[in-house]
């Protein structure tokens, strides 16, 4: 591996985390409608200590649970101070570009990695002033894809487990981004299930209301 490309990571990956950082440091984080409607939510779960919906859209449908939760630590640490909410962000930045390297070094190679890596953490980093729920889906969207070809490559039930649990972490998300992944995944999945004949595969799709368990029940 070229010396060049390793410095040239080394220091993207710096200046991504610094930047990101930048924003929090300083305070300047966007607090728009969906930010404070997120902040509004874990003041409520915080408060109730569980909160099994998220917010609700102009068509009824409640959507994006899954990010209340994950930003819950980071609300709980800082006494519901938005930056270090913030910091949490930075955090998620960091583990997409860890993963993004992970799923691009298996695929592709370790040249590949680097530079998905640094292209996917520079990215993340312009969004580090303010997230919400899209941004969780789109942190697991590399994992998601990294599974479904590990299925098809060598389909072994706990590809497609893994592959579903992730999927269904996207739904909790992002509907809008989960749903049509959900539906591309399983035309190809059952071809790829009746062509090898492993049809004992097809009841891991049981587990999907466990996984969406957020859409089923929705309040205590």
């Amino acid at each position: 591996m070229s010396l060049i490309l390793k410095l040239l990571f080394a220091s993207v990956i710096a200046f991504s985390l610094f930047f990101a950082s930048w924003y929090v440091l300083h305070g300047d984080l966007i607090f728009d409608a969906d930010i404070g409607r997120d902040f509004h939510l874990l003041r409520e779960l915080d408060e109730k200590k569980i909160v099994l919906i998220g917010p609700r859209s102009s068509t009824g449908l409640f959507h994006g649970p899954l990010w209340t939760y994950v930003n819950y630590p980071s609300y709980l640490i800082g006494g519901g101070n938005p930056v270090t909410v913030g910091f949490g962000w930075v955090v998620f930045i960091a583990l997409f570009g860890l993963v993004s390297f992970y799923v691009a070094d298996k695929l592709f190679g370790r040249a590949t990695a680097y530079l998905y890596s640094m292209m996917a953490t520079l990215y993340a980093a312009f969004h580090a002033k303010g997230m919400f729920n899209p941004h969780g889906a789109m942190f697991l969207i590399p994992l998601c894809f990294f599974f479904f070809v590990m299925y098809f490559k060598n389909p072994k039930a706990k590809y497609l487990l893994l592959h579903l649990a992730t999927l269904s972490a996207i739904i909790q998300f992002q509907m809008a981004d989960g749903m049509p992944l959900l539906a591309l995944s399983v035309l190809a999945i059952m071809y790829k299930i009746f062509k090898t004949r492993k049809f004992k595969h097809v009841f891991v799709y049981l587990l999907l209301p466990v996984f969406l368990v957020n859409f089923i029940v929705f309040d205590l």
